[in-house]
């Protein structure tokens, strides 16, 4: 099972990286419903699994942690997000995963 999981994980960073090319607009056409979306995908998706936001013990607690996480990960991997880049990717974590 992990290897299939994985196996989709590569094709979506494929196709990402592939809509990439063409534009933002062009990532949304592949299914992806908002930037924040788009972001994590093609940003966090390469180390983190849902499981990463569904485990026992969560890292995160609130909505200013979840912030600052994001914040953190964006900066240590020197992606340069604008603030409303980050706030796209909270408020889609937020949305699927954590519902702060």
């Amino acid at each position: 099972m992990t290897a299939v999981v994985e196996l989709v994980h590569g094709i979506l960073r494929f196709v990402l990286a592939a809509g990439l090319a063409v534009g933002a607009p062009a990532m949304w056409a592949q299914g992806l419903e908002s930037r924040g979306e788009a972001l994590y995908a093609n940003h966090c998706v390469a180390c983190h699994t849902c499981k990463a936001h569904t485990r026992r013990d969560p890292i995160v607690r609130n909505l200013a942690e979840l912030a600052q996480q994001v914040d953190r990960w964006q900066a240590n991997q020197k992606l340069g997000w604008t603030p409303e880049d980050r706030a796209a990717v909270v408020d889609y974590l937020n949305r699927v995963f954590y519902r702060f």
